[in-house]
């Protein structure tokens, strides 16, 4: 680890001759002030910066691709934070969700069943449902029953006054607990293994490009993985223009059944004005579903809005 440390002057070369330089008498006027007086500064190295390991791109590779191993996950307590971002003018709107307990279920490739509970009572508020396209939403207390593509970039319904702003979407909530799998025997695939490292620990950058008809190489995936216990840090997508579309950091990982699963991901969408916090606890992988376990139908009494 370098530190980087200032050292003032350390000694003055006295000379016998009669002539004084400006110079000379400058630094004799730093010495008598205390100014050239040896400093040390003794720095703790952190643990993961003595213990990073070696890693080859191949193997960096398996790191990321071994998660598509996982067919299903759950989190038997999850707990989530919303945040939403608003430009008005020079100004920005935030507006944020308290944290609140729940539940959440996945299985590859795009299928997810999540519950929002109130944070005392533990009555269910919030039900979402995301199966390929199709995304349901049960708002519990207002008794109303969304229904929409995660593809749509807006949410228009006849039905409404004023059409809500969902920018969430369960993929982006999918990619970021269970990552795809880099695509290894695809030409137009390209990747590169670089090197950082901060105060803390050091890390093996790995990023996934495509290469274009152009020929433009095209940045898809950064993953950073920090090279003490060779786990996923963080991970950074980007839409056609380079634009990072969301930017993912685990934290706390532990070891479930030869996977390493973080017990905190904070997700930032800058492209989609939000942010979401979860923590986990009490995961589950590759647990058997029933077969109706990702279904959410509205009950006797529940508005269905569909969107367009």
């Amino acid at each position: 680890m370098k530190q980087d440390l200032k050292f003032p002057i350390l000694a003055v070369i006295r000379s016998k001759a009669p002539l004084v330089f400006p110079g000379m008498l400058l630094l004799t006027a730093l010495t008598v002030s205390g100014a050239g007086c040896k400093k040390r500064a003794t720095v703790e190295v952190p643990n993961a910066v003595l213990q990073a390991q070696e890693a080859s791109l191949d193997e960096l590779l398996h790191i990321v691709n071994r998660y598509g191993e996982i067919r299903t996950l759950k989190a038997n307590r999850l707990k989530a934070e919303y945040t939403s971002e608003k430009e008005k003018g020079s100004l920005v709107e935030l507006e944020k969700y308290p944290k609140a307990p729940g539940f959440i279920l996945l299985e590859r490739p795009d299928s997810l069943l999540m519950a929002i509970q109130a944070p005392v009572l533990r009555k269910r508020e919030i039900s979402l449902l995301s199966v390929g396209d199709e995304f349901r939403v049960w708002i519990h207390g207002k008794s109303l029953f969304y229904i929409g593509e995660n593809s749509s970039k807006e949410l228009i319904s006849d039905e409404l006054e004023e059409n809500p702003e969902i920018p969430i979407r369960a993929g982006h909530i999918i990619e970021a607990i269970l990552p795809e799998p880099i695509p290894l025997d695809n030409p137009a695939i390209r990747f590169e293994k670089t090197e950082e490292e901060d105060s803390q620990a050091k890390y093996y950058v790995l990023r996934v490009s495509r290469l274009d008809s152009s020929p433009r190489i095209r940045p898809l995936r950064e993953f950073k993985i920090e090279r003490a216990g060779l786990t996923i840090s963080s991970q950074r997508t980007f839409d056609e223009e380079g634009r990072v579309l969301g930017d993912i950091a685990y934290t706390e990982p532990v070891q479930i059944d030869r996977f390493p699963l973080p017990e905190k991901i904070h997700i930032e969408r800058p492209q989609d004005g939000y942010t979401l916090d979860l923590e986990f606890s009490d995961w589950s992988v590759n647990p058997d579903f029933k077969d109706d376990t990702f279904s959410l139908e509205p009950v006797s009494g529940v508005k269905v809005i569909r969107f367009k």
